[in-house]
C-alpha cells in the first residue's frame, strides 16, 4: 500500500508539474507489490551467499572512468582483495539523465567491467542489464562535474535513483554510495566553472556541502571523497597539475590518487604502503597519492596540507653511463611494443626511463611545460630510415599551439631530463606526424635541445603534416652542471597554421660514441 500510495503521489506531481511547465518528475519503474494478508512477501528472494568478492557498480560518466577504470583493481589485487568493478558510462551525463534512463531502460551506456585486471567494454548496454549482471555490493552515483556543487541538482533526482537502485538490485544487502568528484583546475575555462565564479576552492567547498547534504537527504552513509584527495594532492609540490584538461584527471598520479581513495574507503584497509603503483608513477609521487587519499578518508570535508611533500624529490646523479638506446612513445594510449617507455600524460613528472633492454637507466623524464592534449590522427604506419616505429607509436601524439585554439593558448611545451651522466653525451632523435589529408598548410615543429653551455641550443625542424618518412637528429649533447638536458617544443618558423600547432610522437635517446 505504501508503494501504491507513492506511485499515485508521483503521478499527481507529474500532472501538476506539466501544468506549470516545470521539469518532469520521472516515475520509478517498479511493479505493484504482491502481499499476503499478513503483509509478508509470499515468495521472498533468498539472500545471496557472500562470495568474498567486493562488487562495485558506478553509474556515471568520464569522471567514473578517471577514478575507477585504472588502478583500483590492481590495488585490491596487491592487498589480496578480490574485486569486480563495473562502470556504466555516458559522457557528460548528469543524475537527471540517469533518472530518465531508469524509466526507458535505454541501451545508452558503455558498460566497462573489470574482474581480472583487464577491463572489457560493452557498448549499447541498458541499466537493467548491468544491474542483473552481478550481485552488486555497492552502487555509486555522481553528479555531472559542473553541477557537482549544486545541491538542488542532487535533490531533484537522487531520491528517485536511490529508490530505483534498491528496488532493482539483486543483492538485498546492496548499499547506495556517492562519489564525491573534484574541483576544476584554477586555469579551467569550462562553462560549468562559472557556477563557482571560476574559483577552485569555492567549487571544492560547494561540492563538499552539496554531497553531504544530498547524502543526508536520502540516508546514504558512504561517500568516497575523491575530490578531497585531489585537493590534498594539490598542496604537494605537484601543485595544480592533477588535470589533463579543463576538468578530467591526468592519467598517472591523479588517476592513481582517485583509485587509492576508492580502495581505502571501500575496503577499510589503509592504502599507505600498498605495494602496487603503476610504472608511470614515481615512487615519490605514489607516496603523495597514497597519503592524499588516506588523509581524505580520515578528514573528508577539509583539505589536509601534505607538508612532507612540499618539495620535489632529490634525485641523485647516476654514475652509470647509458649503454643502450631509450625509446619514448608520446601519446595516449600507451604502446604495447616491447622496449618502449610510454608517456600518456601531457604533464608527466619524474618518470624513470628504461632502456631498450628493459633496464632502469636512472634518467628521469618530466614535462615541465605541459602540452595541450592528445592527438590520435597520426599515420597508421611509417618508414623512417634507421628507426622502426610501431603503429601505436606513430598514430598518436601530444600537441600544443601558440595561438588561440578552442578558446585557449597553450604556449610552448618543455621536457626536462634529469640525473644524466655528466661524463657522457647523448644524441636525440624526434618524430612527429599528423594526418591532415590534402592540406597544404605547414605544421612545422621546432625542437631545441639544451645541455651544457658548449652544447646549448641545438635547433631542429620537422614537418608534421602527413609525415611518414622523416625524423630529425641532434648532435651529441652533454648535460649541464646539474645533470640536466632540456628539450623545448614549439611551432617552427615555417609553420603556416593559424593556431601555430606543434606535435611530438616519439623520442629516441642514444649514447654518443
Amino acid at each position: 500500500m505504501t508503494r501504491l500510495f507513492a506511485i499515485l503521489t508521483l503521478s499527481f506531481i507529474m500532472i501538476m508539474s506539466a501544468s506549470c511547465k516545470e521539469e518532469p518528475v520521472y516515475p520509478l519503474p517498479v511493479d505493484d507489490p504482491v502481499e499476503e494478508p499478513g503483509g509478508q512477501d509470499p515468495d521472498p528472494e533468498p539472500e545471496p551467499a557472500d562470495d568474498g568478492v567486493l562488487k562495485i557498480l558506478s553509474i556515471g560518466n568520464s569522471f567514473s572512468d578517471d577514478a575507477l577504470l585504472e588502478h583500483l583493481w590492481e590495488l585490491g589485487d596487491a592487498a589480496g582483495v578480490d574485486m569486480v568493478i563495473g562502470i556504466m558510462y555516458i559522457g557528460g551525463s548528469a543524475l537527471s539523465q540517469h533518472l530518465a534512463n531508469t524509466g526507458t531502460d535505454a541501451p545508452s551506456y558503455t558498460y566497462r567491467k573489470n574482474f581480472d585486471g583487464k577491463p572489457v567494454s560493452t557498448p549499447n548496454t541498458s541499466l537493467s542489464k548491468a544491474m542483473a549482471d552481478e550481485n552488486w555490493d555497492y552502487i555509486s552515483f555522481q553528479e555531472q562535474s559542473g553541477l557537482s556543487g549544486i545541491y538542488e541538482s542532487y535533490a531533484s533526482s537522487l531520491p528517485h535513483l536511490v529508490d530505483w537502485a534498491k528496488e532493482n538490485a539483486t543483492n538485498p544487502a546492496m548499499e547506495v554510495i556517492l562519489h564525491m568528484t573534484w574541483a576544476f583546475p584554477q586555469s579551467s575555462q569550462y562553462s560549468g566553472f562559472a557556477n563557482y565564479d571560476y574559483e577552485q576552492m569555492t567549487m571544492f567547498n560547494s561540492i563538499v556541502d552539496a554531497v553531504n547534504r544530498a547524502a543526508d537527504l536520502v540516508g546514504i552513509k558512504t561517500i568516497v571523497p575523491v575530490g578531497t584527495a585531489i585537493q590534498n594532492g594539490r598542496t604537494s609540490y605537484l601543485g595544480d597539475t592533477f588535470n589533463r584538461d579543463d576538468r578530467h584527471l591526468e592519467r598517472t598520479y591523479a588517476r592513481y590518487t582517485a583509485a587509492c581513495t576508492w580502495f581505502e574507503k571501500m575496503t577499510g584497509t589503509g592504502v599507505v604502503g600498498n605495494p602496487y603503483r603503476p610504472s608511470t608513477v614515481s615512487e615519490y609521487d605514489a607516496e603523495i597519492a597514497q597519503h592524499a587519499a588516506h588523509a581524505a578518508v580520515v578528514q573528508p570535508n577539509e583539505v589536509t596540507v601534505l607538508t612532507e611533500y612540499k618539495n620535489p624529490p632529490v634525485i641523485e646523479d647516476t654514475d652509470e653511463p647509458l649503454e643502450y638506446p631509450v625509446y619514448i612513445d608520446i601519446g595516449d594510449p600507451a604502446t604495447t611494443a616491447a622496449g618502449w617507455n610510454s608517456v600518456t600524460s601531457v604533464d608527466l613528472k619524474d618518470f624513470q626511463l628504461k632502456d631498450s633492454q628493459g633496464n632502469d637507466t636512472g634518467i628521469f623524464f618530466s614535462i615541465t611545460k605541459p602540452f595541450r592534449n592528445v592527438n590520435r590522427s597520426g599515420p597508421e604506419s611509417v618508414s623512417v630510415d634507421g628507426w622502426e616505429l610501431p603503429a601505436d607509436v606513430c598514430s598518436d601524439s601530444f600537441y600544443g599551439h601558440l595561438e588561440k585554439f578552442q578558446s585557449k593558448i597553450s604556449g610552448p611545451a618543455e621536457i626536462t631530463l634529469r640525473s644524466l651522466n655528466k661524463e657522457q653525451k647523448y644524441i636525440f632523435t624526434f618524430f612527429c606526424a599528423r594526418d591532415f589529408k590534402d592540406s597544404g598548410v605547414s605544421n612545422e615543429t621546432a625542437y631545441t635541445v639544451t645541455g651544457a653551455e658548449t652544447d646549448s641550443g641545438e635547433h631542429l625542424y620537422l614537418e608534421a603534416r602527413n609525415n611518414v618518412s622523416k625524423s630529425v637528429t641532434s648532435k651529441a649533447i652533454a648535460p649541464d652542471e646539474n645533470g640536466n638536458i632540456v628539450i623545448g617544443i614549439t611551432a617552427g618558423p615555417n609553420n603556416e597554421r593559424k593556431e601555430k600547432m606543434f606535435f611530438l610522437n616519439a623520442i629516441r635517446i642514444e649514447p654518443a660514441e
